[in-house]
């Protein structure tokens, strides 16, 4: 009979003070963020027309922050369920215990750190096998440009699209057989 490993009901109680602090200061710090949200819609209702392209930017940015807080908020949530279940602390790859050092600084973890780097390994030889296959099967052209420039012209460095458009301009309507043919005669040969 095989006995399954998990964490003593006295340390899983530790646990769950931990995690429920955290989730005290999630909430604050959720809360402070909602605020910080109906802050900048007011100040955007009472400001010019002008502003609303920073705030509309300030708001989308709180409300990506709203977000991660809110998933880490269920992340925490499921962590207490999983201490209700008893399984809490035990890798869901490997079935061994996570570390308390590990599961006291990411309490949501549900990994142990050695399994997390091994499905990581395993998920980059994946990529790397897949990006193979598709090298493989895909033919590869190359196509190479190959611009003939007489001895006597002189690459230009433009600084900037404006002077390459004002080199076009000045350029416009030259008759290049012409401009070769006295280069040419201003040349000892």
């Amino acid at each position: 009979m095989s006995v399954t490993k998990r964490y003593s009901d006295e340390e899983l109680e530790l646990f769950k003070i931990h995690i429920e602090q955290k989730k005290v200061k999630e909430l604050e710090n959720l809360s402070f963020l909602l605020g910080q949200i109906d802050d900048v819609k007011e100040a955007a209702a009472d400001e010019a027309d002008w502003q609303e392209d920073t705030s509309g930017s300030d708001l989308e940015m709180l409300y990506t922050m709203v977000n991660r807080h809110r998933k880490h908020l269920q992340d925490l949530e499921n962590a207490l369920i999983r201490i209700r279940q008893k399984s809490y602390g035990v890798c869901i790859l490997s079935g061994e215990l996570i570390d308390k050092r590990r599961l006291m600084a990411v309490p949501t973890t549900t990994k142990s750190l050695a399994a997390k780097n091994e499905a990581m390994l395993l998920q980059e030889k994946k990529e790397i096998r897949k990006t193979s296959s598709i090298k493989k099967s895909e033919p590869k052209t190359t196509t190479k440009v190959i611009r003939k420039t007489k001895p006597w012209v002189k690459p230009i460095n433009f600084q900037d699209e404006e002077d390459e458009l004002f080199m076009d301009d000045l350029l416009d309507g030259v008759d290049y057989n012409e401009l070769e043919t006295d280069m040419e005669s201003n040349f000892d040969w």
